[in-house]
């Protein structure tokens, strides 16, 4: 050439252009494979891993812990027993409530053979307020045995420990995983740029 520059057929404009499609074909594809393709990745961080959402039994009625029927790791199916309460006081309401709608049903049955309106439609009236009560209390007493709403894994560890312990309304016996599907929740100790937070 003129200017003394030493040009092959890659060097002159027409053969560049060329050179650089191909590059950046070959550059598209190998970003493009990078973020399809499966990568395998290893963490190595210290981390808790738990059931994201695990179901909770609970008491209703207040009790002390008599008797434990599961311990961590066993399959417990919906409504089977997980443990039973004791609650004196709860269980003599039940007895003097079914005493106090037994009278009141036997005053029910003397007004009707003495044949007096008046009385039945009061003594009528006592026998459902008892009924009522007498629901309340069997309700109440039933609720003394706590139930697996759900089927799924014993979690809580060392139930057994518990026996004579005074739970409250509300209190948590105990924690069961569900089988299907069992969502987990990871916490990873540390940071690292390209993980995010699980």
């Amino acid at each position: 050439p003129e200017d003394g520059r030493l040009l092959g057929c890659h060097g002159t404009p027409q053969g560049r252009l060329p050179r650089l499609m191909t590059i950046t074909a070959v550059s598209l594809g190998i970003f493009g494979a990078a973020c399809f393709l499966p990568v395998e990745l290893t963490i190595k961080r210290a981390g808790a891993v738990h059931l994201a959402e695990p179901d909770e039994v609970r008491t209703q009625v207040p009790g002390f812990i008599e008797e434990v029927f599961v311990k961590e790791g066993d399959v417990v199916e919906p409504g089977e027993k997980v443990a039973r309460l004791g609650n004196r006081e709860a269980e003599q309401m039940l007895a003097a409530t079914e005493g106090r709608f037994k009278m009141a049903e036997a005053e029910v049955q003397r007004a009707v053979g003495l044949d007096k309106p008046a009385d039945l439609k009061s003594a009528e009236a006592v026998r459902s307020a008892f009924e009522a009560k007498l629901q309340d209390a069997r309700r109440d007493v039933e609720n003394l045995t706590l139930r697996a709403k759900t089927g799924g894994v014993v979690l809580t560890r060392d139930l057994q420990t518990k026996v004579g312990v005074l739970l409250k309304g509300n209190d948590v016996l105990c924690e069961i995983g569900r089988l299907d599907p069992m969502r987990i929740k990871v916490a990873l100790s540390g940071g690292h740029p390209s993980i995010p937070t699980v």
